[in-house]
């Protein structure tokens, strides 16, 4: 029979609340004892390493941070956890538990982790929030007596995590390999007869021809950014509404990496109490936005509109892009997002008090390669691919979160017992 109940913080092992030696006595510094701080916990279960250390004459006996307790930010920013891998002190916004005998550490990081809403509610709504050791100590959680049981939760959550991290690697591992191809196939491009990478210029001088943009193909020309698009317009200048009054209306906030999020939409009538024509606004599927309008950073986003369920139109601090006829609109797209433009595009952009921008002008001349339509395609392919195996990837990790998010619910809850999800099982197999 399961044997839950629930205790007090405090009852799970001995809590202590960090502290800062004298940062003048450098003599306490820069031994090889970890010297944990919030900003030095990552998304892992452990924190790995430090950004400060400190040496033996540092460490106060009755508040050392051992090996495998448990970490909790409760000044701040409250609620960031993370295990000790090696004993050490911390400062003194974390309250550390050094668990005892009848508490596995991991369990006890999926338990909190799993009761933050508690943690949070105490801490107020003060300039800084603050949850004091007492506060701390004293909150009730409900959890498994039994260690081996805790150990079989801890496994399972654990599975999870890992099947996650190697999801997530292989999300950035593609993405890095996106970020070569960005510039690689627009510097080298694709030999239309192997349907390969052009070997570099050091390697094959004789594929390429000098030109003021550099090194590039003899199959390229030299041109600018208005030889592959037909249209160039700014979007409807209007104070949007948060209610649905008629057209969804796009904004530099709806373009998140490279791509179109229609979660969070803002809207404008159909028909323009000020005279405008919405219809000559409304986005085509292949239509490019990208943001000339806005603070530095967000300067050049750029995403390629594929539809929606309804008509939409774009504000007036986007851009809409139409490739020309001779112009792939994806291949474009991929253009716009590379170093190639994105570097001239930080050239061109005037700070301002409030916001920066660039002009049609000014952009329209940006320098570019001019690449035959035939390797436009085969380049847009390449994209494509890599692109497939990111979405793919992003689209496993959300349904692998949405699983360990119901393993924490019926695990941590007493709610049930659960075996590994074959999701896990099978992924971790391999």
């Amino acid at each position: 029979m399961s044997k839950w109940e629930e205790t007090q913080i405090k009852d799970f092992g001995r809590v202590i609340t960090g502290f800062t030696p004298p940062t003048q006595d450098l003599k306490l510094w820069q031994g090889n004892i970890p010297f944990y701080s919030p900003a030095d916990f990552r998304d892992g279960v452990y924190c790995l390493e430090t950004e400060r250390t400190v040496n033996l004459k540092a460490l106060a006996n009755d508040r050392i941070v051992q090996e495998n307790s448990l970490m909790v930010t409760c000044i701040a920013s409250i609620g960031k956890i993370a295990l000790a891998q090696k004993t050490g002190i911390s400062n003194q916004q974390i309250n550390t538990i050094n668990f005892n005998e009848k508490f596995d550490p991991y369990y006890g990081y999926y338990l909190i982790k799993f009761n933050l809403n508690k943690l949070l509610r105490l801490s107020g709504s003060t300039t800084i929030p603050i949850v004091n050791k007492t506060d701390f100590e004293n909150i009730l959680i409900k959890h498994h007596s039994d260690i081996k049981e805790q150990q079989k939760i801890a496994r399972i959550l654990s599975t999870a995590d890992t099947v996650i991290e190697k999801t997530q690697d292989a999300i950035a591992k593609y993405k890095a390999i996106k970020q070569g191809m960005l510039h690689d196939l627009f510097t080298r491009g694709i030999d239309t007869q192997t349907g390969k990478l052009r070997p570099k210029k050091e390697d094959a001088p004789d594929l390429y021809k000098e030109s003021e943009l550099g090194w590039i193909p003899k199959e390229w020309s030299e041109g600018k950014l208005s030889d592959y698009f037909k249209l160039l317009k700014s979007g409807l200048s209007r104070l949007l509404s948060e209610q649905d009054i008629g057209l969804p209306v796009l904004i530099s906030g709806n373009i998140q990496n490279n791509k179109i999020d229609f979660s969070s939409l803002r809207y404008w009538f159909k028909k323009d109490p000020q005279g405008a024509d919405t219809d000559n606004f409304i986005l085509d599927p292949g239509d490019i936005l990208l943001c000339f309008i806005n603070s530095v950073d967000q300067i050049g986003k750029v995403a390629i509109y594929e539809g929606f369920i309804r008509d939409c139109i774009y504000t007036t601090n986007l851009f809409r892009i139409k490739a020309s006829e001779k112009t792939n609109s994806k291949f474009l797209y991929y253009l716009l997002c590379s170093e190639v433009v994105q570097n001239e595009i930080k050239v061109i952009v005037k700070p301002a008090v409030n916001q920066a921008s660039f002009t049609t002008k000014d952009f329209s001349k940006i320098p570019v390669p001019i690449i035959p339509t035939n390797e436009q395609e085969l380049i847009k392919v390449k994209f494509e691919q890599i692109d497939s195996l990111i979405y793919n990837e992003q689209n496993y990790l959300q349904k692998l979160q949405q699983i360990k998010s119901g393993l924490m619910a019926d695990l941590l809850s007493g709610k049930k017992l659960v075996s590994v999800p074959n999701e896990l099982t099978t992924e971790t197999s391999k």
